[in-house]
């Protein structure tokens, strides 16, 4: 009898009664599979390991054959964020099976249809909530823990072979197989044994191996546990590269200006700033990416006469591709664009960090996606040429469970050793509440770092969930007591926005003892809102910050998303109050002034300033509110009043200033809700307490740029907001005393010019 079959994708070829086989190519991506492992738990009161994981970086997202993460002694689909998971499971099957023996555990993924079968029974099947996920061969194939972003939860106990194969199989194709045999006919898309006490890639696909913790092999087993155990395996080490061209440019600050001038990216920059500066809601004098768009602002810094900005710049408006954009100014106002600073490669991305200036050299840290933290350094004029710090992390992400978590960081020097912050998150109390913590590490030459301790004691401001990202640790504040010395540590919560903490640096025991902190932003950073921090000390015991501001409705279809609040200068004020105000630089964008002085505000009359407007403008009022229970400002307001962005002051109606002084805070609110007719506000109202002695004038300094609003009250607190008025005509001022009488002694207005020669003014 002869026989012909051909399988060209699994380069298998039977001719006659002669089996020929040849080298298995993976094919690159898969999404309907079956996974198989042979397995033996160690026990079965572990929760959430994984015997056999895909685990893809970008996007993050995993398929696992999990146990008993939902419900105890149970097998389970484990994915990314339960997008394919059954939480239901109080009919499912219990796992029984001894220490001694060995089961077969297979899970097929076929369309939305997801199916688990032991020892080739169906042990249960249910259409998945979610959509299906695609892997290729830049997955990550992990034995032990279930994800590589949360690496705590390991299984322990014995495995004999994995594998998973591109294709859904039935029931009998599976019972058939064996482990460690070859099932006929059958192309594996990942095969791993562990005969002759190896670890044995039978597909030769994934070449790349590392075992860490608590790991062997014997009697053809992968033995894990009773400790934290891994086996991690890759098809290849994938070098990222950004889109964006890299230059290499001289050291001597006149050549590297006649190099920028000619550059083809610096070019293309500017051709970009030109084309989308007619959008309606790009502002003019807030710092905006070339095209792409930004995130955090990262690495803010004073070098040889210059500012630098760094900042997250998704190149292709996404998270595909982000590297730290760069732009330097001599007044933090005007800026001029600079290629990237800091491109991807070896790490996945680039996010969030700090700057800091040692002598001649400028020192960044900030997290490499997938890898941990990242140090490189600068020396030359503009700092357009960087060197990572070993060419790798300096501090890897933890894979097993240690003291410290590694994420965004800032950097300084005290003394002859450098320090760096991460952050992350501790655990605390009956109920293992999540609060932010910071661990500090400490390094003589910042290629090799150890780790010290939690840095913040006594914080009791920061609220349950914080997370304690972008974190920026410096002195503020008159420093020659060391009784009275103030540090300050800003920092931004996935929760509850950009924030700041005050109090006291003990440098003998690096610790920083917290005495009191507060918001940035009051509710949450989006959409619309305040969000993370970058700063570098002023030369004047304060510091200077920048934020970004989040986009509001539409998002990417605007011409620009987010964008960076004004520069602002932080100081310190009695009782450990935080200053806040704009940068003084920002008045050489002032022209065209209109004033008025010593004007009645008669109860509940809303009044019209005529002669006052503008979309892209600043408003300086000062006002006594005498008898008035409120002053409500309106400004990109519409002729018909059917559009506006509202500020309202009340005076005295905040909570008691206990530490600050008499009498109560006073509340300031900017509300949104009637921005726009036809964007839909989703800002719920910022709301913020203020202290304002009693008899004092409030001053209240309002800046517009066409969509977004910032709001600064006597120098000690900030609002912030992006709004996106319809109307052209959306672009007048109004101002009523509500309840009683009230004075504006004063009000100053100016039109603000364009920060970049191709925006429109």
């Amino acid at each position: 009898m002869s026989r012909f079959c051909v399988f060209l994708n699994r380069h298998l070829l039977l001719l006659g009664m002669f089996l020929l086989t040849f080298p298995v190519v993976a094919q690159e991506s898969i999404t309907d599979k079956t996974m198989i492992a042979w397995v033996s738990p160690a026990n079965l009161e572990q929760r959430g390991g994984s015997v056999l994981t895909l685990d893809m970086a970008n996007p993050d997202a995993f398929d696992a054959i999990v146990f008993g993460e939902i419900r105890s002694a149970t097998w389970m689909p484990g994915s990314s964020t339960g997008q394919r998971l059954e939480r239901n499971q109080d009919s499912w099957p219990q796992e029984s099976v001894n220490a001694d023996q060995f089961i077969q555990i297979a899970i097929v993924y076929h369309g939305k249809e997801i199916s688990i079968y032991r020892n080739g029974n169906l042990y249960v099947s249910y259409l998945s909530p979610g959509e299906m996920q695609e892997f290729n061969l830049d997955a990550s194939i992990l034995i032990g823990p279930r994800h590589m972003a949360n690496q705590l939860d390991c299984f322990a106990g014995r495995i004999q072979d994995v594998r998973v194969y591109p294709v859904a199989l039935d029931s009998d194709t599976i019972a058939a197989m064996k482990p460690g045999q070859e099932a006929k006919g059958l192309a594996p898309w990942l095969w791993f044994d562990f005969t002759e006490n190896k670890i044995n890639d039978r597909t030769g696909q994934w070449p790349i191996i590392k075992t860490e913790g608590d790991v062997k092999v014997e009697d053809g087993a992968l033995c894990l546990g009773p400790q934290w155990g891994m086996l991690h395996c890759r098809n290849r080490i994938k070098e990222y590269v950004s889109s964006l061209p890299r230059y290499e440019f001289p050291e001597k600050l006149s050549e590297q200006i006649k190099s920028l001038q000619s550059n083809p990216l610096v070019q293309r920059f500017a051709e970009s700033r030109a084309k989308l500066a007619s959008d309606p809601y790009r502002p003019i004098y807030h710092f905006t990416s070339p095209f792409g768009s930004l995130n955090d602002p990262n690495g803010l810094c004073y070098y040889q006469g210059n500012w630098h900005l760094f900042y997250q710049f998704f190149v292709e408006g996404g998270m595909n591709d982000i590297v730290w954009g760069h732009a330097y100014s001599d007044d933090l106002v005007h800026w001029k664009d600079l290629p990237p600073a800091l491109y991807r490669g070896p790490e996945e991305n680039c996010w969030s960090g700090s700057v800091c200036i040692d002598g001649d050299l400028a020192i960044a840290t900030y997290f490499g996606n997938q890898l941990g933290t990242m140090v490189a350094t600068s020396h030359d004029p503009l700092l357009l040429n960087w060197e990572k710090v070993t060419g790798d992390t300096v501090i890897p992400i933890p894979r097993r469970p240690v003291e410290y978590q590694v994420f965004d960081s800032c950097i300084w020097k005290d003394r002859d050793r450098y320090y760096i912050l991460s952050a992350g998150t501790k655990t605390e109390g009956e109920f293992k509440t999540i609060r932010p913590a910071w661990y500090l590490f400490e390094s003589e030459d910042l290629a090799h770092w150890n780790y010290l301790h939690q840095f913040a004691e006594d914080d009791y401001a920061s609220r349950t969930w914080d997370d304690g990202a972008c974190p920026y640790f410096w002195p503020i504040g008159d420093q020659s007591d060391p009784e009275t010395a103030r540090s300050i540590l800003l920092n931004f919560s996935h929760t509850t926005g950009g924030k700041y903490l005050i109090g006291k640096y003990d440098r003998d025991r690096q610790k920083f003892f917290v005495h009191r902190g507060d918001f940035f932003n009051h509710g949450a950073s989006t959409p619309c809102g305040l969000h993370a921090p970058s700063a570098f000390p002023d030369g004047k015991d304060g510091l200077a910050v920048i934020f970004n501001v989040n986009y509001g409705e539409g998002g990417y279809s605007y011409g620009c998303n987010q964008v960076m609040s004004l520069p602002m200068q932080l100081n310190l004020l009695p009782n450990d109050q935080l200053g806040i105000k704009p940068f003084e630089s920002l008045e050489s964008l002032r022209y065209d002034p209109v004033g008025l002085n010593d004007q009645t505000l008669p109860a509940n009359q809303e009044i019209v300033l005529n002669d006052i407007q503008g979309r892209s403008a600043e408003f300086d009022f000062t006002i006594d509110s005498q008898k008035a229970d409120a002053i409500e400002l309106k400004v990109l307001r519409s002729p018909e009043n059917d559009e506006y962005t509202r500020i309202v002051l009340y005076p005295n109606r905040g909570y008691r200033a206990h530490g600050v002084g008499p009498g109560h805070y006073s509340v300031v609110d900017l509300d949104t809700s009637h921005s726009s007719l036809k964007i839909s506000a989703k800002r719920p109202t910022e709301q913020a307490q203020v202290y304002i002695p009693q008899g004092e004038a409030a001053r209240i300094r309002v800046f517009v740029d066409r969509s977004i609003v910032e709001v600064f009250v006597n120098d000690c607190q900030i609002l912030s907001a992006r709004v996106y008025p319809e109307q052209e005509n959306s672009d007048g001022v109004s101002i009523q005393a509500i309840g009683g009488d009230a004075l504006l002694k004063s009000l100053e207005a100016w039109k603000m010019k364009a920060i970049f020669p191709s925006s429109i003014e």
